[in-house]
């Protein structure tokens, strides 16, 4: 049976961790540092949970060798009074935090992601604080996104080209990084390149390196990034704005695992394996004749789709708990909580730009909040103001007729927020892809009172 260690003298926070492992965890309880100490030495555990005194009490395992002895997460817990001494376990080493009194949304977070991480490499998931562990996907309670990491974990040991296709925001990044952590390649570097808005010589540079003099201010040889993840993985992100030109070359290197600098005489082997992404319909583009059919095919070998925030309403609070975690460890603050008006307003939201537009919406509101608690203050007032009604609750004294017309236009503000954030904000774009022109577009726009400028700032 798999062991958790639980250090602490808030007995209804180590029960609620209790019940949130399971039967299938066993959960050893230590009420004082000295119990601790011994049951720690005792170990490994696969996972440790502990007051913040018990990880500094001398003598002691100390926090480095606790974390060098356990096989997972080791996780700090403090009373809400005393959120900044988790916050700063944190800072030092602990992988995550709980408080007490426990919250029972906050637990369910924490617990989801301790238990996705439990038995695996920590080298493959400890990053900085602030930073979204890639493993922690495998946590989701959405039908639809456990499909997709377990379709990433099943691809992640072979040398599959992987396309991973979505949104703009969904988190198309964060799964590249789940399958390399999963990968055989896993020790190995990552090695991202966002291909959108650059031009031909500056993204072949960056792909593939150049050499001295090979164009205008490239005064020295630079490897590229096919170079620089030679053993690991290489991330195209946005893949279908790649030019013509530069589709050739990277269906070259797909097909002959080879690749020439900019400026080199001769083709240098490829020890990567390619990730690709986009928000795109690459086949809908390929049979347009606006990307090359053979390269789609190429991609295509195992497509990864991601499902919208807004189609993952069960998980929408547990990525809230997991960015204010991260946030408070990445910027210092101790913030206790989220309000519920705040949890409230998050259900209501159609999120255009997705987990990203959540992220940096938390992050704002975390260094902004002055309370224990993330208050609607700390947030835009949209959120609250024009937060759409749920569907499926019509307002009373309706007629028929007028029932349907509302939930018509809740249907026509959704699918234009949703193509607005996958084309950022581009009415042009935007327009092409709905079927429509552009002076029908703005006038739609206007009617459903979006900005495009909102939509920008989600991308970015």
């Amino acid at each position: 049976m798999r062991q958790v260690l639980i250090g602490t003298v808030h007995t209804t926070l180590a029960e609620a961790v209790g019940r949130g492992f399971g039967p299938g965890v066993r959960t050893d309880l230590a009420r004082t540092p000295k119990e601790f100490l011994r049951l720690a030495s005792n170990g490994p555990y696969l996972a440790v949970f502990a007051d913040s005194p018990f990880l500094a009490a001398r003598p002691g395992p100390g926090l480095d060798r606790l974390r060098a002895a356990c096989a997972g997460p080791v996780v700090a817990l403090a009373s809400r009074e005393h959120t900044a001494a988790a916050v700063d376990a944190v800072r030092a080493g602990a992988d995550d935090y709980l408080l007490a009194p426990p919250d029972l949304l906050e637990v369910a977070y924490v617990v989801d992601r301790v238990r996705a991480l439990m038995g695996l490499d920590p080298a493959r998931w400890r990053g900085r604080p602030g930073d979204a562990s890639p493993l922690r996907l495998a946590a989701s309670r959405n039908p639809a996104m456990r499909r997709a990491c377990d379709l990433a974990a099943a691809v992640a040991p072979t040398i599959s080209t992987v396309l991973l296709l979505g949104e703009t925001g969904v988190g198309k990044d964060l799964l590249a990084r789940y399958i390399h952590a999963l990968s055989q390649r896993s020790a190995g570097p990552f090695a991202p390149v966002m291909c959108s808005g650059l031009p031909d010589t500056l993204l072949e540079s960056e792909l593939f390196g150049h050499e001295k003099g090979a164009f205008t201010g490239a005064d020295r040889k630079r490897p590229g990034r096919l170079a620089e993840a030679r053993g690991g993985t290489v991330f195209l992100d946005e893949v279908g704005t790649f030019s013509p030109a530069a589709q050739v070359k990277l269906l070259r290197v797909l097909q002959d695992r080879v690749y020439r600098p900019v400026g080199g005489d001769r083709d240098l082997p490829l020890d990567a394996r390619i990730l690709a992404a986009t928000n795109l319909d690459l086949g809908a583009l390929a049979a347009a004749g606006a990307f090359r059919p053979d390269l789609y095919y190429r991609l295509n070998v195992f497509p990864i789709e991601l499902p919208p925030l807004r189609q993952r309403p069960e998980d929408i609070p547990l990525l809230a708990w997991e960015a204010l975690h991260g946030m408070n460890a990445l910027h210092g603050k101790a913030v206790a909580g989220i309000a519920p008006e705040v949890l409230q307003a998050f259900a209501r939201h159609p999120w255009p730009g997705n987990v990203r537009e959540l992220r940096n919406l938390m992050e704002r509101a975390t260094i902004l909040e002055q309370g224990p608690l993330l208050s609607p203050a700390s947030f835009p007032e949209g959120l609250f103001a024009c937060a759409p009604a749920p569907a499926g609750s019509p307002a009373p004294g309706l007629t028929l007729a007028q029932c349907r017309d509302q939930a018509r236009d809740r249907a026509e503000a959704e699918y234009l927020r949703a193509q607005l954030a996958a084309h950022a904000g581009r009415v042009a774009a935007t327009a092409r892809a709905a079927g429509v022109s552009p002076r029908q577009m703005r006038k739609l726009m206007r009617r459903h009172g979006l900005r495009k400028e909102d939509f920008k700032a989600a991308a970015g």
